[in-house]
């Protein structure tokens, strides 16, 4: 396996193993963060809301005995206004408690079971409410005394007791939310370590192999290799070479085996300069013997040149002769020509004659 091969694998196993803890990791703190937000988003608000509502109950029990007791009208008036505005915080936030109940997927069946009670004591308070505020008003506080003792007290307390014992359930989820949410937290915890220590293990494990066999491929130390390699570079083919015990195949076994091919080459290359050398001498020695011979033949081919200049001086004067010997033979010619055209003549004039004496002849005789 290749060197970038084996680093890839191992950096690649301990990427993975990392992304595999921060994923888990990220995991577990989305259960604790949900679990955070049902005590703080939901069940610290049901319980803040079931607080509004119980502090209402008393806000307007505390405004019913003052309207009561009180002789001013003014007085009287600003307590009612005070039980109407509590009346409506009571409402708004037992509205906003039953939307909770119905849409969260965390309501649990007691809880709207209590609300649906809790409404059915408030539907009876409101008009014995209302009843005593009014004779409180028209200043009847014996009467709306009654009404508040007799009818009023025993709703209030039963109201009251609900929505404590809502409040109760609440603080009994927000208290289960946060111990699971610990709990989480201690799970998410042991298993980060765990897996942490796991993947730590791993990386070490990964890194002690990949160096192993990187070591095991170089035969040593990469820089004791790096020493060797400039030793060599620089031309010392004598530098001693460690390698381990059996050792045929790593980087340090094969340039212990280039060393000693190299100091081969460079001998054989002495050699073969040497053997230049006496060659290159023998060479130098026989070019000096040509050399003077040469000059020996030079000085012959001066003399020759010198005869063949002095032959052609001679042949020129020949050829000299021979076009005027030319010259008298084509004149010589010529002359014989022409001597043998009057002997020709010549003969046939004595033709003639000897012809005319034949018939002198004939006629004499």
């Amino acid at each position: 396996m290749k060197v970038a091969t084996r680093l890839g694998v191992g950096f690649g196993l301990v990427a993975t193993l990392l992304a595999v803890v921060t994923g888990l990791g990220l995991n577990r703190m989305g259960v604790m963060r949900e679990q955070m937000d049902e005590i703080i988003k939901v069940n610290n608000v049901e319980t803040r809301l079931a607080a509004i509502m119980d502090l209402s109950i008393t806000e307007r029990a505390l405004a019913m005995r003052n309207l009561i007791l009180l002789t001013d009208d003014a007085e009287i008036q600003l307590e009612r206004t005070r039980i109407e505005a509590q009346a409506k915080k009571y409402a708004e936030a037992q509205t906003r408690l039953a939307r909770m109940f119905a849409t969260l997927a965390g309501t649990v069946p007691e809880e709207s079971a209590l609300l649906e009670q809790i409404k059915l004591q408030d539907a009876l308070a409101r008009p014995l409410i209302a009843k005593a505020a009014a004779l409180g008003v028209a200043k009847k506080g014996d009467e709306a005394y009654k009404v508040l003792r007799n009818e009023m007290r025993p709703v209030q307390k039963k109201w009251w007791d609900l929505l404590r014992e809502l409040s109760a359930l609440e603080e009994k989820q927000s208290a289960g939310a946060a111990a699971a949410a610990e709990t989480s937290f201690a799970g998410a915890r042991a298993m980060m370590l765990s897996f942490g220590a796991l993947a730590l293990l791993i990386s070490v494990g990964a890194a002690l192999l990949i160096t192993r066999s990187l070591v095991r491929q170089l035969g040593g130390e990469p820089i004791y290799a790096a020493e060797i390699a400039c030793q060599i570079a620089a031309g010392d083919l004598t530098v001693p070479i460690r390698t381990r015990a059996g050792d045929d195949s790593s980087l340090l076994f094969a340039m212990q085996g280039m060393r000693d091919s190299l100091a081969i080459i460079v001998g054989q290359v002495h050699a073969s300069t040497a053997t230049i050398a006496t060659a290159s001498s023998q060479i130098a020695s026989g070019n000096l013997d040509l050399s003077s011979r040469t000059e020996q033949q030079a000085s012959s081919l001066q003399q020759t040149a010198s005869s063949l200049e002095e032959l052609t001086s001679t042949v020129k004067q020949n050829a000299d002769n021979a076009r005027q010997a030319n010259v008298l033979a084509q004149s010589a010619s010529e002359v014989a020509v022409k001597g043998g055209a009057v002997v020709a003549r010549v003969v046939d004039t004595m033709g003639s004659i000897n012809a005319f004496s034949i018939k002198i002849v004939d006629i004499i005789g």
